[in-house]
């Protein structure tokens, strides 16, 4: 993917950033990926050849699920939000295998001289849990990214505790991946504010690919996999 530099106009910091306080909604950094996907960028980035939804609400599909998830054996498959969906696309049809990304956002939420990256509260493990709890969605992969937010007003000494803090935070998530030995993929990415431009770049060689979800083929999880297709209008490879 590389870097991708993104001017900062007014429709960016209507869409992307909260005026007030300059922070970076985590949601709206999902979205900024599928507007980066659909081409919306073009003059930043060429548009790409694979099809991408953010925020897909799983709930929208409770009224199609009763008669097909588990209610008449006494239990309700659980369904989480999935913060991005995508896959590749072909002369504009959506295509299978379907990938599953869990998104969380740091920031520099210590003192001065900490420089340590916090995601709301959690450490370098925030979104392992629900990474794997997107295993039994009926997607074909799953993925957890970690984005780093860098303001303009941070320190030089700051940043470079914060970026040093970042890429201890992928050492950790590659251990735990490959030593657990999880089907699950990771990338990191820092996103740079500054008052001209939003950077967003990530580094391919830190890129731990996922494996295939061993829990595919589970029969709730198919019925998920259907309900996804026909929402998104899917066709299976």
């Amino acid at each position: 993917m590389g870097n991708i530099r993104i001017p900062r106009t007014s429709d960016i910091e209507k869409e992307f950033v909260e005026l007030k306080d300059g922070k970076v909604k985590e949601k709206s950094l999902t979205y900024l990926f599928k507007k980066i996907v659909d081409g919306d960028f073009i003059e930043a980035v060429p548009p790409s050849d694979c099809w991408i939804e953010a925020n897909f609400n799983m709930g929208n599909l409770l009224s199609q699920r009763k008669h097909l998830l588990g209610e008449s054996e006494g239990y309700i498959h659980p369904l989480q939000e999935i913060d991005i969906l995508f896959g590749p696309m072909t002369d504009g049809i959506k295509k299978t295998p379907i990938t599953a990304v869990e998104a969380k956002l740091f920031r520099n939420t210590g003192t001065p001289k900490s420089g340590i990256p916090k995601a709301f509260g959690e450490g370098f493990h925030a979104g392992i849990g629900q990474a794997i709890g997107l295993l039994v969605q009926g997607v074909d992969f799953v993925e957890l990214w970690h984005f780093f937010l860098l303001l303009p007003e941070e320190g030089g000494l700051r940043e470079e505790r914060f970026i040093r803090g970042a890429g201890s935070y992928s050492v950790y998530i590659d251990r735990l991946i490959k030593i657990l030995k999880l089907p699950i993929g990771y990338w990191y990415f820092t996103v740079t504010l500054n008052e001209d431009w939003m950077e967003v770049e990530c580094d391919e060689k830190y890129y731990i690919r996922p494996k295939e979800n061993p829990f595919l083929n589970a029969p709730d999880g198919l019925k998920i996999r259907s309900l996804i297709k026909d929402k998104l209008n899917i066709n299976e490879e």
